[in-house]
């Protein structure tokens, strides 16, 4: 289980260690490489077999589910993301500080093959999506669109904000963005690819610090799956350990949002049920989420949640984990891998999110 930090003296001590909680710019996306950075991961895949992991120093990992060590990727450049693209895993390399280009390549065979160069423009890669059969690169300024030999880049019509992870989910015309910036939240963007329009998806009462289901300065986003019984509708996990946790999940359609389910934690806090609060002051912290038969699966602070409708919410204890060249990872579910990273330290005071990998 999750144990978060709960007192402020080791908090404030905590925020004076390396790698504690500080603001981040766009610049800091690719660490420096660190001894015992391995389980500072930021994404997480399947493909060809295998659980890749990427660190945030750029480091590319990959393992067998019956392995017992990892393979490192040889590629000439850091990695900056990854996603997986008809069963193939393509990767946005690029030097790890003022390059003027990143190059996406795929896995085949054992060969990593260059395809495509794209233009940084100053920016820092913050995500790259292979959803809906295209290859999406996002950054703070600009959604690039890159199908076969052609190129598109938008314009977006605000700058988007730097985390330590992100999700996406591809919708029409339509990519939603989730933002984990720890204690500084990080919300939920959408984004339309013809105009590059953000718009801020959130609901919380104005005056009211950290108010309502989604609260862009307050929530960070973790994961965005489609509600399964519910297909125009987005399941979005909200989740954040600093000092004490928070979290819940939320529905959003279109604008709508609504806040679905909440779980009290009780790790012995003080008791502040006197204030005006529409949720306990501590409530179960929510990561990765994936579906799969008609079922969400959602990764909490305490163990692995499964959903079938609004109020058909079970929780089970995780499967076994084990530690594999400083990351925790488990094969122990069918459908998918779980992997624990420790990224979120970067942002919070807090570690240890579990990640869902589908097979």
């Amino acid at each position: 289980m999750f144990k978060p930090l709960r007192l402020a003296p080791i908090a404030l001590a905590l925020a004076m260690l390396p790698g504690s909680a500080v603001p981040l710019s766009a610049d800091a996306q690719i660490e420096p490489v660190r001894p015992g950075q391995e389980s500072f991961i930021t994404q997480a895949v399947f493909a060809d077999g295998r659980l890749w992991v990427l660190a945030d120093s750029g480091k590319l990992s990959s393992i067998a589910p019956d392995g017992d060590r990892w393979a490192p990727a040889t590629l000439p450049e850091p990695v900056h993301a990854l996603c997986v693209l008809d069963g193939q895993i393509i990767v946005a390399t690029a030097a790890r500080k003022d390059s003027t280009n990143w190059t996406l390549r795929r896995l085949a065979g054992s060969r990593w093959t260059a395809f495509a160069t794209v233009r940084t423009g100053g920016d820092s890669l913050l995500a790259l999506s292979c959803a809906q059969g295209r290859i999406t690169l996002l950054t703070q300024r600009r959604l690039i669109t890159v199908m076969g030999d052609r190129q598109a880049s938008v314009t977006l019509t605000e700058p988007m904000h730097w985390g330590v992870m992100w999700a996406t989910y591809a919708a029409g015309d339509s990519l939603y963005v989730g933002l984990d910036a720890g204690e500084w939240g990080g919300g939920l963007r959408r984004i339309d690819r013809l105009t590059g329009r953000v718009t801020t998806l959130e609901r919380s009462t104005e005056g009211d610090l950290c108010s309502g289901p989604l609260n862009t300065d307050c929530d960070p986003v973790n994961a965005i799956v489609p509600e399964p019984w519910k297909p125009d509708c987005l399941l979005v996990s909200v989740g954040l350990v600093h000092m004490i946790p928070h979290g819940r999940l939320v529905e959003v359609c279109g604008s709508h949002i609504e806040r679905l389910y909440f779980k009290p934690y009780d790790g012995g806090f003080p008791d502040r049920s006197g204030e005006k609060r529409d949720e306990p002051f501590a409530t179960v912290a929510f990561y990765g989420a994936a579906v799969r038969h008609g079922t969400a699966w959602i990764a909490g602070m305490d163990g692995l949640y499964r959903m079938t409708g609004p109020d058909k919410v079970t929780m089970q204890a995780y499967p076994p984990f084990r530690t594999i060249g400083g990351v925790r990872i488990s094969f122990g579910h069918p459908d998918f891998i779980l992997v624990r990273t420790d990224v979120n330290a970067r942002v919070s005071l807090g570690g240890g999110a579990p990640m869902i990998v589908s097979r």
